[in-house]
């Protein structure tokens, strides 16, 4: 009965692992289905939210780069004119600048 038990909390803890096998579950096995690491990222969330929140957020950078583009595109977005990078020379001659000499 004891040992039934305490296959049945292992099981709970160890999702996703195989059971027949005599090794212990720990943190360095990595699950294997949905529920499992649904069940891992939400330990770790409670455990150390510091090393769960700069994984989602290092995570979200490279998805957002693919996804914000296309999103914004769909909302009627137009990229602005780029910068000019020179000034334009004017299409006229250049007058010569008077009134600014060295005085001698």
């Amino acid at each position: 009965m004891t040992i039934g038990i305490l296959r049945q909390f292992h099981a709970a803890n160890c999702a996703g692992h195989n059971l027949d096998e005599k090794q212990p579950c720990d943190d360095s096995t990595p699950p294997t289905n949905m529920a499992a690491i649904y069940r891992y990222t939400q330990r770790l969330a409670h455990e150390s939210p510091v090393i769960f929140w700069s994984l989602l957020l290092g995570f979200a950078g490279p998805v957002a780069v693919l996804t914000v583009p296309p999103i914004r595109r769909s909302f009627g977005y137009q990229s602005p004119a780029p910068i000019p990078t020179s000034f334009p020379t004017p299409s006229r001659p250049r007058h010569i600048v008077k009134g600014y000499e060295d005085l001698q």
